[in-house]
């Protein structure tokens, strides 16, 4: 029989399509907007098929919606995969990003995800929170020895190594860790806050959870656009330049979309917005 992965979506396209490309049997949990994105454990619980699901996978900060796992959901579903023999797998990839308290005490604390256990694996890259995808830096991280040999001879097949440049430059960034990332959240904190002053503006049209992380967010539109959804996102690329994301790439329906607001500059978000707003009327 095949594999069993359960994951949570709405994703990052890349974690739906991996498992579903290699022939893997896939069961849905879907994080809903009315319970504003919470992971229910006990649909994930529900879906484990003893003895055949291999991998819980899911995504916190997650992209494209900006909410967060708590620390005790965190934890949950840790002891969940563990008690049922799988392996859970956490997209930590915007973990630096976070606009409330960085280090919350005591239960509240979310940990990184492969503290939680051996059985535990967490994924991140550099692409993201400190903008330089172009040198392609990430990693994969157990305290699984057996998992780590794996990973590696996986990894063996597909490049032996890392560009030593690549690696030069991370050196550097990550070095400076300490200066960029509070500069980037301050940053990206101003954004998400200005694109939370239009949706109160829009609520007529638009609604949102307000995102706890990353640079991005998932904008449900309560009414449908004048000339329809279709025109809606045509229109504003081929006529506006605006490009955002409809919820078909991450299967959901296409009255959401996702609204980066982290690459843009200042003007062109601004711009960007007026123009969203200007096509929903038509």
């Amino acid at each position: 029989s095949r594999d069993h992965v359960i994951i949570t979506r709405p994703n990052y396209a890349t974690n739906l399509e991996v498992p579903r490309a290699i022939g893997c049997e896939m069961t849905y949990v879907d994080l809903e907007f009315e319970s504003r994105y919470r992971l229910d454990i006990g649909r994930v619980s529900a879906a484990i098929r003893p003895g055949v699901t291999k991998l819980i996978s899911v995504c916190s900060p997650n992209n494209p919606t900006g909410t967060m796992h708590t620390g005790p959901e965190l934890r949950a579903l840790a002891d969940l995969a563990k008690e049922k023999g799988c392996y859970l797998l956490v997209d930590e990839t915007y973990s630096e990003l976070t606009y409330g308290p960085r280090h919350p005490a005591g239960e509240d604390a979310i940990p990184a995800a492969a503290s939680l256990g051996s059985h535990v694996i967490s994924v991140s890259s550099m692409s993201k929170a400190y903008g330089v995808p172009g040198i392609r830096v990430g990693w994969l991280t157990t305290t699984n020895a057996r998992l780590q040999e794996t990973f590696l001879a996986a990894k063996e097949q597909i490049s032996i190594c890392g560009s030593s440049l690549d690696e030069i430059c991370a050196e550097q960034i990550l070095s400076r860790r300490s200066e960029l990332i509070p500069a980037t959240i301050a940053d990206m904190q101003r954004r998400r806050d200005r694109v939370a002053s239009w949706i109160a503006e829009e609520s007529e049209w638009l609604d949102w959870v307000r995102p706890e992380a990353g640079v991005m967010c998932f904008v449900k539109i309560k009414k449908e656009p004048v000339g329809g959804l279709g025109a809606f996102y045509t229109t504003l690329l081929e006529k506006h330049g605006v490009y955002i994301g409809r919820g078909g790439w991450f299967e959901r329906d296409d009255s959401f979309f996702r609204l980066g607001y982290g690459w843009p500059t200042w003007q062109e978000l601004e711009e960007g917005l007026v123009c969203i707003s200007k096509v929903l009327r038509g």
